[in-house]
């Protein structure tokens, strides 16, 4: 396997394209590559990119290109009760947000639920969403 050092000289002299990677090396050094790539391209450190705690190869599916992850602080909002079919109890909704005071505005919201007796979900459609829904 070629490393990682190599692989970003060969995409500085146009050799290889940066999806072109995983073909010539395992998806951690071909993360590793990139990132060196365009540490090197835009001097900037983008070491702490390359600390993430899940397996590479895995993540292929999600998203192309890789150079690493970034890290989003996770707040915890709650309890919330909650009536419903799949869900009946006291409940911790964790956020993860750059949003200051979000957290604390969840907060407010679950408390004025919770002092009218709960939530009560009924799942009445599967789908999916790609934003936030209450």
């Amino acid at each position: 396997m070629t490393g990682a050092p190599d692989l970003a000289d060969r995409i500085e002299a146009g050799e290889l394209r940066l999806y072109e990677l995983e073909d010539h090396a395992d998806a951690e050094t071909a993360t590793e590559a990139r990132r060196l790539f365009l540490e090197r391209e835009t001097g900037v450190d983008l070491s702490t990119s390359g600390a993430y705690s899940f397996d590479a190869a895995a993540a292929e599916a999600n998203v192309e290109n890789m150079v690493g992850a970034t890290q989003i602080p996770l707040g915890v909002a709650g309890p919330v009760t909650v009536h419903g079919g799949a869900a009946d109890g006291e409940f911790y909704l964790p956020l993860a947000t750059t949003e200051g005071a979000l957290v604390a505005s969840v907060n407010r919201g679950l408390s004025a639920i919770d002092d009218s007796g709960g939530a009560t979900a009924r799942v009445t459609d599967s789908g999916m969403t790609r934003a936030p829904v209450f």
